[in-house]
């Protein structure tokens, strides 16, 4: 019998990763492109995604200032879209994408936002319409 190895695998490459995930961060906003739709602020589920390229130096130091502070990211997104009104959900998800990237160490990392839209106007659609924005935050110039 050989060694069980979930990462050893004969043709699985398995590579180190690290990510911050934010799931679910629930807004209520003006969302639509019907006046029906923008009447009142309506249910929209954020998940947040950042995959670092390497690990970030807070998994060695334990010190909040070598991490993105996830409370940060949650209070600073829900302060940009208070008491906006967005036509689609694909707008939303880039600007929301813009309001993460300028939060401290984050270059060079792929920021991901999905937009859960549940209370969407197409009939016979069970679940919530979603919209995925993956982008590459740059790194900042001197």
């Amino acid at each position: 019998m050989g060694e069980f190895s979930l990462f050893n695998r004969q043709g699985y490459q398995f590579e180190d990763f690290y990510e911050l995930l934010i799931p679910g961060l629930r807004l209520w906003i003006s969302l639509g492109c019907s006046v029906e739709e923008k009447a009142n602020p309506q249910p929209v589920d954020v998940d947040i995604k950042i995959k670092f390229s390497k690990e970030p130096l807070g998994c060695r130091s334990d010190q909040l200032a070598d991490v993105v502070c996830y409370k940060t990211i949650v209070e600073g997104v829900l302060a940009f879209t208070k008491g906006k009104s967005f036509n689609l959900i694909e707008a939303l998800a880039e600007r929301i994408f813009h309001c993460i990237s300028k939060e401290a160490n984050l270059e060079n990392t792929l920021v991901e936002v999905a937009i859960t839209k549940p209370n969407h106007p197409v009939p016979h659609v069970q679940k919530g319409m979603v919209f995925r924005y993956c982008r590459r935050v740059p790194q900042k110039s001197l």
